[in-house]
């Protein structure tokens, strides 16, 4: 089992419902509210930040419910530094 460094982002915002959350990481996906209170954006910045994650085969997941906020878990997987000649473990 490797070890993992963990990112948490939390927030106490307006949160969102279950069917926005599939859909959260998808390119171009803007929540209804975000459309509807005209909050800027493109919709390809959580789909961007899991595209790097997985890439460095690490997840990205999101937890959120209407009215109560939302979290944000980056897990990645920590890198064993090289050994260094002359140098004891």
């Amino acid at each position: 089992m490797g070890e993992r460094a963990v990112i948490e982002v939390a927030d106490t915002g307006m949160g969102m419902s279950a069917p926005e959350q599939e859909r959260l990481f998808e390119r171009f996906y803007r929540t209804e509210s975000s459309s509807t209170q005209a909050t800027p954006g493109t919709g390809l910045g959580l789909w961007i930040t899991k595209t790097i994650v997985e890439a460095h085969g690490g997840g990205i997941r999101v937890d959120s419910a209407t009215g109560q906020g939302t979290t944000f878990r980056i897990e990645l997987p920590l890198a064993k530094a090289p050994a260094v000649p002359g140098l004891a473990a």
